[in-house]
C-alpha cells in the first residue's frame, strides 16, 4: 500500500499520513491513530512508521567528494536537508557505473531512505515510485526528474575569447575523466586529439596541471594559453608556470572549469566556467518536496542549465612572441 492509498482509506490527504508518521504536531491524536491503525492493518506500519528514526534521512550519491565541483552540489543539497530538519548521508560511486547502481539499490531497497538525489547519474535505473528520487547532471532520458548542466558551451566561448584576444596557439590540459570535455575543445580549436598542443595526463586535480606544463615546456611546445579541464587542474598549471618563473597572464593565459570556491578567492583569480549551483540545488529540493506530497509528481521538462563563461585576471592579450620561443 503506497502513501496515497493510505490517505484515501483514512480520508485524509498523503501530507497529512506522512505528518502523523514523521510526529508533526499539527496531526491531531485522533487522526493520528486512526492512521497507524488502518497501516497496521494493512501491513504498511513498518514500512512507514518513524519509531526507529526520529528524522527523515535523504541520500547524496555523488562520483566523488575530493573535488570543489561536486562538493558545491553536496554542500547545497545538505543545507537544505538540514533546515528541514532532516538528515543526509552521502556517499561516492568512484564514476563506477556497478558502484553507483549498488548504491542506488542500498538506498532505495535495503535502508529506504526518505529521498535519493543522484549527482551525474550515468546509467538508466529500474522504476522504483515508492522512493523520491532527483538526479543532477543527467545527459539521458530518464523516467526520474533530472536537472542537467551543459558545461560543454562556455568551452567553445573561451577558446573563441582567447582567439579574439590575439592567442593563436591554445593548449588544453584535462585528464582521462575529461574526455567530453577535451573533444568539444578540439572541434572550437580546430585541433585533433593527438594534436601536440592536447594534453592528457594519468593524475588528477593540481597534480594533472603540473604535469601539462611540464610536458609543454619539456617539448618546447609553443602556446600563450591553456585551456584547463576544470579548476583544480588550472591551479596546478598556473603553480607550475610559476616555479619556471612565468607570469600568468602576463606570460601565459590560463582559464579553468567549474567555478569552484577558491578560483575567485586565488591570489591571481581564475577566469573560468560555471553555473549557479545554488539555483540548481533549489530547483532538486522544490522537486524532492512535491514528489515527497505526490508520488506521482513529474516534471515532464528537462530543465538544463547554462554553464557560462567568467573572465577575472588570469587571462590577457598575449606578448607579440610567444613566451615559450
Amino acid at each position: 500500500m503506497t502513501v496515497r492509498e493510505l490517505a484515501k482509506l483514512c480520508d485524509v490527504s498523503p501530507s497529512t499520513v506522512s505528518k502523523a508518521f514523521s510526529g508533526a504536531k499539527d496531526v491531531g491524536e485522533k487522526t493520528r491513530q486512526k492512521i497507524f491503525e488502518n497501516a497496521k492493518k494493512n501491513g504498511c506500519y513498518t514500512r512507514f512508521s518513524k519509531d526507529k528514526f526520529g528524522k527523515k534521512v535523504y541520500g547524496i550519491i555523488c562520483p566523488e567528494t575530493s573535488s570543489g565541483y561536486y562538493s558545491g552540489y553536496i554542500t547545497e543539497l545538505q543545507k537544505h536537508i538540514s533546515e528541514s530538519g532532516a538528515l543526509a548521508v552521502i556517499s561516492a560511486d568512484d564514476f563506477d557505473n556497478k558502484k553507483q547502481k549498488e548504491l542506488i539499490d542500498y538506498y532505495l531497497s535495503y535502508i529506504k531512505v526518505d529521498g535519493l538525489f543522484i549527482v551525474h547519474l550515468r546509467q538508466p535505473i529500474s522504476n522504483r515510485e515508492d522512493t523520491p528520487v532527483v538526479a543532477l547532471l543527467t545527459n539521458f532520458e530518464t523516467t526520474y526528474d533530472a536537472i542537467n548542466v551543459d558545461v560543454y558551451a562556455p568551452l567553445k566561448d573561451a577558446v573563441l575569447q582567447l582567439k579574439k584576444l590575439g592567442h593563436e596557439k591554445i593548449a588544453f590540459i584535462g585528464e582521462r575523466l575529461t574526455t567530453g570535455r577535451k573533444k568539444v575543445f578540439c572541434a572550437a580549436a580546430k585541433l585533433s586529439y593527438d594534436d601536440p598542443l592536447v594534453f592528457t595526463s594519468e593524475e588528477r586535480f593540481q597534480k594533472a596541471g603540473e604535469d601539462g606544463v611540464q610536458y609543454f615546456l619539456k617539448n618546447n611546445i609553443k602556446c600563450t594559453a591553456f585551456v584547463c579541464a576544470y579548476d583544480e587542474i588550472a591551479f596546478g598549471a598556473i603553480r607550475e608556470l610559476q616555479k619556471h618563473g612565468f607570469s600568468v597572464p602576463d606570460d601565459f593565459s590560463v582559464i579553468g572549469a567549474d567555478n569552484t570556491i577558491l578560483s575567485e578567492y586565488a591570489q591571481t583569480p581564475l577566469s573560468t566556467m560555471g553555473v549557479d549551483i545554488k539555483k540548481i540545488c533549489a530547483l532538486a529540493w522544490e522537486r524532492m518536496l512535491k514528489k515527497q506530497e505526490n508520488r506521482y509528481y513529474r516534471n515532464k521538462d528537462r530543465v538544463t542549465f547554462k554553464s557560462e563563461l567568467i573572465l577575472r585576471e588570469t587571462v590577457a592579450p598575449p606578448k607579440e612572441k610567444s613566451t615559450l620561443d
